[in-house]
């Protein structure tokens, strides 16, 4: 409950204007730090691209994707891609999306 709320208060009092400033690099680190608070920013960004992705019908997921899942599936993309991790955070973790969860053409 205490990490819902903290995440939440991060969303609700962040930017958008600060999402471009984060490189992949950044968030690579704050997904991987042992600090409460990185790993909350973490979860909230990831959960975020995801939540916008999935809205926008960019990304096709069946549902119960947990957080944790979202997460692993950036830091492998991370790990997979080291070569882009200057690029912006946003446009690695929708990459990573992406890949994770295609689109059938209809």
């Amino acid at each position: 409950m205490k990490r819902l709320f903290l995440v939440v208060s991060l969303l609700t009092f962040s930017t958008f204007s600060n999402a471009e400033f984060y490189s992949g690099n950044d968030l690579k680190k704050m997904c991987a730090a042992p600090s409460y608070t990185d790993d909350a920013i973490c979860m909230g960004y990831v959960t975020g691209v995801y939540d916008t992705l999935l809205s926008q019908g960019a990304i096709c997921s069946n549902g119960g994707v947990t957080v944790g899942q979202l997460q692993e599936i950036v830091k492998k993309f991370f790990s997979e891609n080291p070569e882009r991790l200057h690029f912006t955070a946003q446009s690695l973790v929708r990459s990573s999306f992406r890949a994770a969860f295609p689109c059938s053409r209809r």
